[in-house]
């Protein structure tokens, strides 16, 4: 399987449509749809479908892509390893992050690391932790700033965050010290992220709790307005509660719960040329990192 065409793939699917793949990639629509229909050529079935709503893989593309991305991460390894040994650094690494906290760090952290490595391209992501983590594990990111999950990956802790309620100002708890977790059994609750594995997914499970979803949303601040409005109350963790303003007030739950916050990477065995340098280079500034408890 040619490395190129899987790197093709991966771009359809990260950008939404071959267009966008084309722009980001150097080529032209035709010479991406060209690729893609080689690939099932060579498979013997269909893996990418397309229309006017845009690509999907189909169920045996699904199949196919943890093996896809291996090809194409192999590939990325060996151009970089050769790099390595003519005495360029050079490549590109994909990082991801659930929280919004991080960037100012995160761009001091790549203005610094471009500094030293200007032939190393860096991109940001934002997904939520359950998803970063898998992302972790398939190759697919080289770093990810998240809470802690489980995985075939490294984790450091940066800070332990607390699990708050988000209350409208003038709800019973919103001047008391703590909101004993039953209440969100009782009370209209404002689901965040709904269908992710998040920490308070986690929480409630945990302390059977089962919370009375009357309203979703996939933003916080969205979910935020929401409260703010009396339509129900919700849960976020401390580092993202900071940016709620004003209008909603926020109280620790009970029984108390500390999530860990960190960087995640892949097994050093998965890492590229190119992510050794960046991991190391985090490492080394990670005690400069504002958020630190």
């Amino acid at each position: 399987m040619d490395t190129t065409k899987c790197t093709a793939l991966l771009t359809i699917l990260e950008k939404g449509s071959l267009s966008a793949a084309a722009d980001a990639l150097g080529y032209t629509p035709s010479g991406i749809s060209r690729m893609i229909d080689s690939m099932e050529e060579e498979t013997g079935f269909t893996i990418l479908t397309r229309s006017r709503k845009g690509v999907a893989l189909t169920p045996e593309g699904e199949d196919m892509l943890p093996l896809i991305r291996g090809v194409a991460r192999a590939g990325e390894l060996y151009e970089q390893s050769a790099h390595r040994i003519l005495g360029l650094d050079v490549g590109h690494i994909h990082i991801g992050t659930a929280y919004f906290a991080f960037y100012p760090w995160l761009g001091e952290l790549i203005a610094g690391f471009h500094e030293q490595y200007p032939a190393i391209s860096v991109d940001i992501q934002e997904m939520p932790s359950a998803r970063l983590a898998q992302a972790l594990d398939s190759g697919a990111l080289d770093m990810a700033f998240m809470s802690r999950r489980d995985g075939s990956h490294e984790f450091r802790c940066i800070r332990k965050d607390p699990l708050l309620a988000i209350l409208p100002p003038d709800h019973p708890y919103a001047k008391k010290k703590k909101l004993p977790a039953e209440r969100f059994s009782e009370e209209p609750f404002i689901q965040l992220l709904p269908g992710h594995e998040t920490d308070n997914a986690i929480y409630f499970r945990a302390h059977g709790i089962h919370p009375n979803i009357q309203f979703t949303s996939s933003d916080t601040m969205s979910g935020a307005a929401m409260v703010a409005a009396g339509l129900g109350i919700t849960t976020s963790n401390g580092i993202i509660a900071e940016e709620l303003g004003d209008n909603v007030v926020k109280v620790p739950v009970d029984p108390p719960a500390l999530i860990e916050i960190g960087m995640g990477w892949p097994l050093k065995e998965s890492l590229s040329p190119a992510a050794e340098r960046f991991t190391a280079y985090v490492l080394a500034h990670i005690d400069e990192c504002p958020l630190r408890d």
